[in-house]
């Protein structure tokens, strides 16, 4: 009996076999996915503590410092407001964030 020249051999035969049953890729749009939280990230705490000015002042005489940042709207107070709760965990005073109103 002879061989058929029609088949192709067996190495390139699996390769094309398990190309078509293989699920494409995730690492890719995980990987970009990762990049965007981090950026975004990054630009939040930058902004926190750029954008503001921070005053610690003790709010009774004898009571522990508390540390004040200081934004330019009450909007951005607000958005950073979850900052310095984190702040406050991180390192243990009270941080809090408020906002001057311009005249």
């Amino acid at each position: 009996m002879q061989e058929s020249n029609d088949a192709p051999p067996m190495d390139e035969a699996r390769c094309h076999a398990a190309s078509m049953t293989s699920p494409p890729s995730l690492i890719a749009p995980i990987l970009a996915l990762l990049a965007i939280v981090l950026v975004t990230l990054a630009a939040y705490v930058t902004g926190y503590f750029w954008l503001g000015e921070s005053e610690d002042y003790p709010p009774v005489p004898g009571a522990p410092m508390i540390r004040l940042r200081v934004y330019d709207s009450q909007s951005w107070a607000a958005l950073f407001e979850p900052a310095a709760k984190t702040e406050t965990w991180l390192t243990g005073r009270d941080t809090s964030t408020g906002y001057t109103e311009a005249y």
